[in-house]
């Protein structure tokens, strides 16, 4: 990801947030490579992906929260990361041998898709009149179902097909190609402004709306 491309001075919690997200995974991709490829340590390969896996669901998850309004769902988020956690090292440490966290992943993916779904179904629902193709927020939730609905057929269609010959390859070409789309529209979405008028307007709206004899006087009429 293009890290100094992301990174904007005076920018919002949630765009520090993601700048992190980008900046961590940047260093953990490479790590990754260099374990793989150069030194071919295939367990230590792993550890890194499964410590990916999990600080990417935090990162996410946060976000989410962040843009999230009904309260109940900010705490099932809040306690899914604790969740999330705890069922990767039970996986991680209940393994045979080094392998890559299918149940944990595939966990994920259903939670997510819930949660966005959640967020688009909120979003439906706002009348401040702010299109929200035009937010990061918006775009920010279409990388994240692209990513996890592409990764939920991967993942699901890896289990019982890991003595394949061609998993190897298939799997190689789906998961790049959900990611380098995740990816593309993430960086969309870093291009995008949110309004920042838009709790003000909301807020004077309601206020005219509450009083019409204060906030929008009659001048017809005499006291």
């Amino acid at each position: 990801m293009f890290i100094l491309f992301l990174y904007q001075r005076n920018q919002s919690k949630i765009r520090r947030i993601f700048f992190l997200y980008a900046l961590v995974t940047t260093i953990l991709v490479l790590a990754s490579i260099f374990f793989r490829l150069i030194l071919s340590s295939k367990e230590s390969y792993i550890v890194i992906t499964r410590f990916h896996n999990i600080c990417e669901f935090v990162f996410f998850s946060t976000i989410l929260s962040s843009i999230i309004i009904n309260k109940l769902v900010k705490k099932a988020i809040t306690v899914s990361n604790f969740t999330f956690i705890t069922v990767c090292l039970i996986d991680y440490f209940n393994s045979s041998q080094p392998t890559l966290a299918y149940v944990p992943l595939l966990s994920s993916c259903v939670f997510f898709i819930l949660i966005i779904i959640v967020f688009f179904f909120e979003r439906l629902k706002d009348n401040s009149g702010e299109p929200i193709f035009v937010t990061f927020s918006f775009w920010f939730a279409v990388a994240l179902i692209a990513n996890f609905a592409g990764n939920f057929v991967l993942f699901a269609y890896s289990e019982s097909a890991l003595k394949d010959a061609t998993f190897k390859i298939n799997y190689a070409i789906i998961y790049g190609t959900v990611t380098i789309i995740k990816n593309a529209i993430l960086c969309l979405s870093v291009t995008m402004k949110e309004n920042p008028n838009k709790n003000i307007n909301a807020d004077n709206t309601f206020l005219t709306s509450s009083d019409p004899l204060i906030f929008n006087p009659d001048k017809t009429r005499s006291l």
